[in-house]
């Protein structure tokens, strides 16, 4: 059975330890080491976690299946969001599930926990950035109903990489206002 916890600051290690975990899984094959270490360093640090635990615009949530870490999410509110597309918006900055554990619906399951969560903060659209490259992701968010409303560059280390940016507009998608 998943249950989805939202962590706090006491939870930074575990937070750390299945960013890497998921990040290397997910990105490893198709990016240097040195590009990936780097992003590690710059993004996943202790410090750098700490800053956005204590950030209020910030919020991680961990997957549990059977009392074991399978999965975290991010969330970004007002100014800790990548982009800014208005107060009407929430964006997911991380997703990510254990390669062991894809294809059992836990995506889907921290996608709806965002749904709900956006609901509570009255927010219209849902936006995430997402790897050119990744088309197993770009067809699960295009198959739960976002689409794409442009591009950004995101930097994997010292690489320069394409994003296409994505929305799910929730007063389309769940008919609520």
């Amino acid at each position: 059975m998943l249950e989805i916890k939202k962590a706090d600051i006491n939870d930074l290690d575990i937070v750390r330890s299945i960013a890497i975990k998921t990040f290397v899984e997910s990105f490893a094959d198709e990016n240097s080491k040195e590009n990936m270490e780097l992003y590690i360093e710059n993004n996943l640090s202790i410090s750098k976690l700490k800053a956005e635990f204590e950030d209020p615009d910030a919020m991680f949530f961990l997957a549990y299946f059977e009392s074991e870490v399978v999965a975290y999410l991010k969330l970004n509110l007002g100014e800790e969001q990548t982009l800014s597309f208005g107060p009407k918006s929430i964006e997911i900055e991380r997703i990510y599930v254990l390669a062991s554990f894809q294809h059992r619906q836990i995506g889907k399951e921290l996608l709806d926990k965002t749904i709900e969560i956006a609901k509570s903060y009255s927010k219209r659209h849902i936006y995430l950035g997402v790897w050119e490259s990744n088309q197993k992701a770009i067809s699960f968010y295009k198959k739960h109903g976002f689409r794409e409303i442009g591009q950004h560059v995101f930097m994997l280390g010292n690489d320069a990489q394409n994003d296409l940016l994505m929305q799910l507009d929730l007063y389309l998608v769940h008919k609520w206002v």
